[in-house]
């Protein structure tokens, strides 16, 4: 700032007074609330930042002689980002599925103690003779019942071994493919007593726990930034608030892309965490989450990643008496839309529907009725919206 005034002031000098100046953008955005140095974070405030400004812009002036001029900032994002909230649904939850992995348990424990009695006299059994995965499993399944307080954070290092062995096996054709869904039983339940033993856990362990969150949206239309160069978001339910969080989950959006996907949010203390505190859903029962701070660019950088298309948008002013009315709605665009975009036209694609019916007509192979039903269904796919919905078409 001190450079670009002195350079307005030693060229208001030369003879151009301009009277404006531009200071462009750059103000940061507090997007994980620490008021820190973190990258996600800003540790001054808008006025420090207009403080700044002024004062570098006034000490030019007043040591060269030169008028103050007009200062025209352009911080969009760090002004209109806190505008927007991105509401979106979950559809579906794939759990930590914890309730079946000891299903073999008991078994296990039998082959185990099979396994540590001394073997009698003619009948020596040998781990190539009992066989590397038995083998592999009695080991796996001491480390799971010998797991205390004291010693989890070593059985866990043990767990992750054997499973890395028990991979290694299979791939070698050397274990079977029960037995190696069985060492992932193990492993998991090995996990489940990690979070009961050592409530700090990793970051790693956390997100192999976390259940998966299939929600009503495309990262790459929405929050294209949080795949792209890992920008954090905040992200919270919107209802349920006076009930504890009790699952921890990673978020899945309707694309076929692995990447696809939010694994990166604010932490209780600020931190950067790998799941995110979300609540049961309920059967029958909508669960709604929010995206903030994504204000400005998100849907203007997002691409129609697997032809999914801009959102619908609710425009709501606060009246100042702690009321909010809606103003007015722009529907999200339709799959005919989409597809207008990617240079096929709705209306092109209906006429050659309607040839190739009318041909199966005329040869006896549709029956009008079914054509009309089949040119129907086909006209509500083009107009309907591209994300899933039960909302009516806006």
């Amino acid at each position: 700032m001190r450079e670009g005034s002195h350079t307005y002031c030693e060229l208001a000098r030369m003879g151009a007074p301009m009277g404006f100046i531009d200071v462009g953008g750059g103000l940061g955005i507090d997007y994980d609330g620490t008021k820190s140095q973190s990258s996600a974070s800003a540790n001054y405030s808008m006025q420090n930042y207009a403080n700044d400004v002024v004062a570098a812009l006034m000490d030019a002036c007043l040591l060269k002689g030169v008028a103050e001029p007009v200062i025209i900032s352009e911080s969009g994002r760090a002004l209109a980002s806190h505008s927007s909230v991105l509401v979106f649904d979950v559809l579906s939850a794939s759990h930590y599925p914890y309730h079946s992995v000891t299903l073999n348990i008991d078994n296990l424990a039998k082959d185990a103690a099979a396994c540590a009695c001394p073997p009698k006299e003619g009948n020596q059994r040998s781990i190539h003779s009992q066989g590397a995965g038995e083998y592999l499993l009695s080991t796996f399944y001491q480390v799971y019942s010998s797991m205390e307080v004291g010693n989890a954070q070593e059985a866990y290092n043990d767990a992750k071994q054997l499973r890395e062995e028990a991979g290694s096996l299979f791939k070698l054709g050397c274990l079977s493919l029960e037995q190696r869904a069985q060492a992932e039983a193990l492993y998991d339940c090995v996990s489940q007593q990690m979070l009961t033993f050592a409530p700090q856990l990793s970051d790693e362990l956390r997100l192999s726990l976390a259940a998966t969150y299939h929600v009503n949206l495309s990262v790459f239309r929405s929050a294209p930034d949080s795949w792209a160069i890992d920008q954090i978001f905040p992200i919270m339910p919107l209802h349920r608030l006076t009930e504890k969080p009790t699952t921890l989950a990673t978020l899945a959006d309707l694309t076929c892309d692995s990447d696809g996907k939010i694994d990166r949010f604010v932490g209780a203390s600020g931190d950067i965490s790998s799941v995110l505190p979300v609540h049961d859903l309920h059967e029958g029962e909508p669960y709604y989450l929010g995206l903030f701070l994504g204000g400005v660019y998100q849907e203007v950088l997002g691409s129609a990643h697997n032809l999914f298309g801009s959102t619908h948008v609710v425009h709501v002013r606060a009246t100042g008496d702690g009321r909010f009315l809606i103003e007015h709605v722009l529907p999200g665009q339709s799959v005919g839309q989409v597809l207008c975009s990617t240079h096929h036209a709705d209306l092109g694609l209906l006429h050659q529907l309607r040839a190739q019916t009318d041909a199966y007509v005329m040869s006896g192979d549709l029956s009008q009725e079914e054509a009309h039903m089949l040119m129907a269904n086909y006209q509500h796919c083009l107009d309907s919206y591209t994300y899933l919905s039960s909302w009516p078409n806006l």
